[in-house]
């Protein structure tokens, strides 16, 4: 679970194991995983987790306690960012690179979280279940070289 980007290496992800409670680089030749130091320090459940280039690690939401983390990409370990004041039984989550805001989903519920107090602004209803967000973190030139048309 809670698989992202390395924001240092292209060949390799990183992700937690909720059932090891720990987090792990993963190869992208092989999927070899290798444990990231001695464990989150935190009993994770359902969870997300996502790059963040702006604080070099990991974001992560914890559904089991409702709560923002950070993880560290050296030492592996959790730390509590704050509470959020949504419960999450279901985790989408995603640093969006182009806004540098950081996205959640949970149920059909799509929010932004304020990184430094756990305060979510819900963006709308998606009707749909979500567990699971992505961003653009590249140029896609079929794309990006799209131009907006009007029905005007």
């Amino acid at each position: 679970r809670g698989i992202t980007a390395n924001g240092y290496k292209n060949d390799e992800l990183y992700g937690i194991s909720s059932a090891s409670d720990v987090l792990l680089e993963i190869a992208l030749a092989d999927a070899a995983s290798t444990e990231v130091g001695d464990g989150l320090g935190v009993d994770f459940g359902t969870l997300g987790s996502t790059w963040a280039s702006t604080i070099n690690a990991l974001y992560s939401i914890n559904g089991n306690t409702d709560e923002l983390y950070r993880v560290d990409i050296t030492t592996g370990e959790a730390t509590s960012i704050a509470p959020l004041d949504v419960n999450f039984e279901s985790v989408g989550i995603e640093w969006h690179p182009g806004d540098q805001e950081l996205y959640a989903c949970t149920d059909s519920h799509l929010y932004r979280i304020n990184t430094e107090d756990g305060t979510t602004t819900e963006i709308g209803n998606m009707n749909h279940g979500c567990s699971n967000l992505g961003a653009q973190w590249t140029a896609v030139p079929c794309i990006d070289d799209l131009e907006e048309t009007s029905s005007e």
